[in-house]
């Protein structure tokens, strides 16, 4: 039985696919995932094996949720509410802990920002996620944080996180040279040997949910179909072994192996 516990803070600007990450470790939609300012508190959400659905915790009271979670976090802008939930993970060797934090940028409540740095500076965690948009790469937002990182946070707790490869188009990007170019970047700004992973939250977090054998809606089976045709092509199968008979979306749309890295980074004691 795990009894350990590994703490993920994710940390990004805003619309890089933070939440949907988030979404796609647990396999179903805890965090509201959109293109506008989602996350206002930090939420923390910790695995719990034993239990088959998500739930809150107030004052040693266990909350149930009716309605959909995710809307209903989305609502409460004064007060955090620790969630467990069941997490379906390839890699579950300790009891995960995911901290989703505010995006460092929005345009609507600059207080995001000041709020997000003090949860990187002041939370205690193992390993920090910097979540970045693989098409959207070098946006002052992103190195103004990145400074940041840089000053408070060990390297050898980080990985970068390159999302949303599944909108690169065969032709004119490269996952490959955007990794190089990410790696480059960074070191500019000092990281030294930074660990970078491609991936594609959203295409993991769809097949995370067939898997689990969850109802998808239309546009969803299409869309998880378009996502297991693009990332089987050469040049997005982000896969280890791309030879091997057994390897599936998890593996080829790069989740797998960020599960993995996670898994390696050490628990501080």
């Amino acid at each position: 039985m795990m009894s350990e516990l590994k703490r993920i803070l994710v940390t990004a600007t805003m619309s890089s696919g933070k939440s949907t990450l988030v979404n796609a470790f647990i396999g179903q939609q805890i965090m509201m995932a959109q293109n506008e300012s989602c996350t206002s508190l930090p939420w923390v959400i910790t695995e719990d094996p034993e239990s088959s659905k998500p739930y809150g915790r107030h004052n040693r009271m266990r909350i149930t949720f009716k309605q959909n979670i995710a809307a209903v976090l989305h609502e409460l802008t004064n007060e955090t509410v620790p969630i467990f939930t069941p997490m379906y993970r390839t890699e579950a060797d300790v009891i995960w802990q995911l901290i989703d934090t505010p995006g460092v940028n929005s345009s609507t409540d600059m207080e995001h920002k000041r709020l997000a740095e003090s949860y990187v500076r002041e939370m205690d965690y193992d390993v920090l996620l910097y979540v970045v948009n693989g098409g959207h790469l070098g946006t002052q937002d992103d190195e103004m944080h990145l400074c940041f990182i840089q000053q408070v946070v060990p390297s050898q707790k980080i990985i970068f996180v390159m999302n949303k490869v599944d909108q690169f188009r065969k032709g004119h990007d490269s996952i490959q040279d955007s990794v190089v170019t990410l790696k480059n970047r960074l070191h500019e700004f000092g990281f030294i040997d930074p660990i970078v992973q491609p991936v594609s939250a959203r295409a993991g977090y769809l097949f995370k949910r067939e898997l689990q054998q969850s109802e998808l809606s239309e546009e969803e089976i299409d869309e998880l179909e378009w996502y297991k045709r693009k990332f089987a092509r050469e040049g997005f199968d982000l896969s280890e072994n791309k030879a091997s008979m057994s390897s599936t979306l998890l593996d080829q749309c790069g989740l797998h192996a960020l599960e993995k890295l996670i898994k390696r980074k050490e628990v501080c004691k």
